[in-house]
């Protein structure tokens, strides 16, 4: 497997070539995989297969070919390889940090994947940084508050395993029977809004609530940064690593100067767990009626102790910090 950072690493040993198209430096050798960098410096990533694909996609200032005829230098020696590439085409120095951040965790892939699976690895690259999401304040105190959660939990695999599973849940965390809905006020109140849905679990489902309060000052955790140390305790779950690349692009977009800190001690300690069952909320609504929301004062309620989560949601374990001794 390649290891995590080993794209960048190789890359940033390369230099620009003489004479060829790439400056070329072996990653993997099964498959053949190379980190390459253009005559402009910008990086790209070439894997040698046996795959009869001739498809070619050029989408905001990337390019994936695959059969292509690249002309390389590697170590000092001129050759050519046919390869399926996938290159950042652009001076955009976000869209090159973004690339060889999600290019390293795909590559950690290529040791098991099967010659169709390599061609879907690399247009999965393409497809991720061609749409980042469009960043907002509330996207970003949303998302640190999940992270935060996830970087407490006591099996953190686990965590991520159950985290966002589909786009569509009505929780941000589904461990068997159990929910959790992650809630985060960039106020000093801790109101939040949701859904009629959120306040009905399924029958046979017990469903909690994850409240703190999230606010930015100066000295503390960006998102990406909380994200990071979320992945290192993953890392050996390409799959879980990717997973959260995903959620940081589809929030955050690409990175960019002047993302909000947040003050990650203060939402530590301002986490509390409360059930859904307890919560004042809208329950019921005329027939015809839908898409309810409404916000939640839950300054008044008292929350649960972790060993009243223990007794009460014994299926969220995983995700809940550990008990104190």
């Amino acid at each position: 497997m390649v290891a995590p950072g080993t794209l960048r690493a190789r890359l940033a040993g390369l230099k620009p070539p003489s004479a060829a198209t790439f400056s070329v430096v072996e990653i993997s050798s099964s498959p053949a995989a190379y980190a390459a960098i253009d005559g402009h410096g910008r990086p790209a990533v070439l894997v040698e297969t046996l795959s009869t694909t001739s498809r070619e996609m050029v989408r905001r200032g990337l390019r994936l070919q695959h059969r292509a005829k690249c002309h390389v230098e590697i170590g000092g020696i001129f050759r050519t390889v046919t390869a399926s590439l996938v290159a950042c085409e652009t001076d955009d120095p976000a869209l090159q940090e973004a690339f060889v951040s999600i290019g390293d965790i795909l590559l950690a892939r290529l040791s098991v994947a099967t010659e169709a699976e390599v061609v879907a690895i690399l247009e999965e690259l393409v497809e991720l940084l061609e749409r980042p999401g469009e960043p907002s304040r509330e996207g970003a105190i949303g998302l640190f508050a999940e992270l935060l959660v996830l970087s407490l939990a006591r099996d953190p695999v686990a965590a991520v395993h159950a985290w966002r599973i589909g786009a569509g849940d009505r929780y941000d965390f589904v461990l068997g029977t159990g929910r959790i809905e992650v809630k985060a006020s960039g106020t000093r109140e801790r109101r939040h809004r949701f859904s009629l849905e959120q306040c009905l679990p399924d029958a046979g489902t017990k469903a909690f609530v994850a409240s703190t309060l999230v606010l930015e000052g100066s000295g503390g955790t960006g998102v990406r940064d909380l994200a990071a140390r979320v992945q290192a305790m993953v890392q050996k779950e390409v799959d879980l690593t990717m997973k959260i690349q995903r959620a940081i692009l589809s929030v955050m977009g690409l990175p960019r100067s002047g993302e909000p800190i947040f003050d990650e001690a203060h939402a530590v300690t301002k986490l509390r767990w409360y059930d859904v069952r307890d919560m004042p909320a809208v329950r019921a609504v005329p027939e015809g009626v839908d898409q309810v929301r409404f916000r939640v004062n839950l300054e008044g309620m008292k929350p649960l102790t972790l060993q009243d989560l223990e007794v009460r949601g014994e299926q969220i374990s995983p995700c809940l910090p550990p008990l104190e001794n």
